[in-house]
């Protein structure tokens, strides 16, 4: 007798868990971006931080190299050197993401391990920190 509840207990959540599909729009292919060259800190925004920039006295470049390298300079002095990939956001398809193999802190730049690129036009690029509620978003021009 104890067996006929279990019996349709166990049946009755076959019978629920059944895949269904969720009806997307379709999205356009990612474009390519060359991400390669010299990328000057121009500046950022951040929910709690507000706008901030560049101490008045620093420079803070970051160089994405064609072979997948990265170099971060204060007032040209390497601080930081590592390596990254540019891949597809894992959940936008039309956005990239930015994963470097290090986090650094330059100045009052805070740049995270991944970064979403939200802009990229006219050698100008936009980097939003990747999975953080009230990131920050930074501002760059290309200089070479």
């Amino acid at each position: 007798m104890k067996t006929l509840p279990f019996i349709l207990f166990i049946g009755l959540f076959f019978v629920s868990c059944t895949k269904t599909s969720v009806d997307r729009l379709p999205q356009e292919p990612i474009p390519s971006i060359d991400i390669a060259g010299t990328w000057q800190w121009v500046g950022s925004t951040g929910g709690w931080g507000g706008e901030y920039g560049p101490s008045a006295d620093s420079v803070v470049k970051i160089s994405l190299n064609s072979d997948s390298s990265f170099i971060v300079k204060l007032n040209n002095s390497i601080r930081y050197s590592g390596h990254f990939s540019l891949q597809t956001h894992p959940f936008d398809s039309t956005l990239h993401l930015l994963q470097c193999d290090r986090h650094f802190s330059i100045d009052r730049l805070n740049f995270h391990e991944q970064e979403v690129i939200t802009y990229f036009q006219n050698d100008t690029c936009r980097f939003l920190d990747y999975g953080i509620t009230d990131g920050d978003s930074h501002l760059f021009k290309r200089i070479r």
